[in-house]
């Protein structure tokens, strides 16, 4: 058998049959090319959309700066202000309410906490009550005796004046009553913190305690307690002074009273 080189390349019948005419052919041949077309990307539109992704992030990073920055020029901390907008999902208005009430609570929380620390102080320095009431004589020096026990037994005076007054308001339902408004208005001068007063600016805790005893004043005067609690203050300053004149000095009430008074010259 010889080989006729014609033959091998001549396509089969089948396959001439399925290609059909050249125009079929043309026309498969244009449809394949808008498929592909079609499937490849267009790299034109890929730099247009990662410029534009590229633009949202910038704006994005604009505000979330801007942001940041006009919680900062209030006086919050970066980490708190990054907080307060993730909580209030990026609104600043709602931010700042936020900050400005666990500020208040802050505030208010390191207020009572001063006055607790300040009255501990205090009370730490009691005296044992047996040396309180252990010996009395007439004094020779009456106000050096004075001045010495009233520093050195100031924390027991402290307790028994506060045992007294316990004792008048639940001796007299009248004054449980204004005794109840004006420790609420003392607890809402410590509770106020460094929050500004209106008219009178930021105050210290002792400021904040004496303008509260001007609402305090007026409870007792219009509650019509005032005699009472004048009772009550002339009982209690009694029981302190005659203690304060009458009980004996000894070394140690001596060598606090100079070291006071040593404190108080520098």
């Amino acid at each position: 058998m010889l080989f006729h080189p014609s033959r091998e390349r001549s396509p089969p019948r089948g396959s001439a049959r399925l290609l059909g005419s050249p125009s079929s052919r043309r026309r498969l041949f244009r449809a394949l090319s808008s498929v592909r077309s079609h499937q490849q990307p267009n790299p034109i539109h890929g730099l247009h959309n990662l410029g534009s992704g590229h633009r949202d992030i910038a704006m994005g990073a604009d505000l979330s700066t801007e942001r940041m920055a006009r919680l900062t020029a209030l006086g919050f901390d970066v980490a708190s202000c990054r907080a307060a907008l993730d909580a209030c999902d990026g609104d600043v208005a709602r931010a700042e309410r936020l900050l400005r009430e666990q500020a208040r609570a802050a505030q208010a929380g390191a207020g009572t906490e001063q006055l607790g620390i300040r009255i501990n102080l205090i009370l730490r320095e009691q005296r044992p009550w047996s040396e309180f009431f252990d010996r009395f004589l007439w004094p020779e020096h009456p106000r050096e005796r004075l001045l010495t026990n009233l520093v050195y037994y100031r924390a027991n005076y402290l307790v028994l004046c506060s045992g007294v007054t316990l004792l008048a308001v639940l001796l007299l339902p009248e004054l449980l009553f204004t005794a109840a408004m004006v420790v609420m208005t003392f607890s809402g001068a410590v509770m106020l913190g460094d929050s500004p007063v209106p008219g009178l600016g930021h105050l210290q805790l002792e400021q904040r305690l004496a303008v509260a005893c001007i609402p305090a004043a007026w409870l007792l005067n219009t509650s019509g307690c005032v005699g009472t609690v004048a009772q009550l203050a002339s009982v209690c300053s009694g029981l302190v002074l005659a203690h304060a004149t009458f009980r004996t000095r000894s070394l140690s009430s001596r060598w606090r009273y100079l070291h006071e008074q040593f404190k108080g010259s520098e």
